[in-house]
């Protein structure tokens, strides 16, 4: 009798589950890379580009930092990227595997 109260109360809540899975979104699999660009002094360096480059997929993202040397790029598949930063007055600094 306990067997049957158990699968009585289990069953409601299967239903409630599976009526329930078409509204629940599917996991994304995007990510985000960001960071501060800074010069050897410790100064942040606003305006500078920062260019994202996954190449085994040929793809390249580009982004300027703000007035905090901040950058940001959502919306990034999984992969290796390399991260190049230029700035007006610098050499150009390259991240390989990130």
């Amino acid at each position: 009798m306990i067997s049957r109260l158990r699968n009585n109360a289990i069953f409601p809540v299967f239903i409630l589950l599976l009526t329930c899975s078409g509204i629940v979104p599917a996991q994304v699999t995007v990510g985000s890379i960001s960071g501060h660009v800074y010069d050897p002094a410790g100064r942040v360096i606003p305006e500078a580009h920062v260019a994202i480059v996954n190449k085994q997929h040929a793809a390249a993202r580009t982004v300027t930092t703000d007035d905090n040397g901040s950058y940001s790029l959502i919306g990034l598949p999984p992969a290796v990227y390399t991260i190049s930063v230029n700035a007006q007055g610098f050499a150009e600094l390259t991240r390989p595997a990130v």
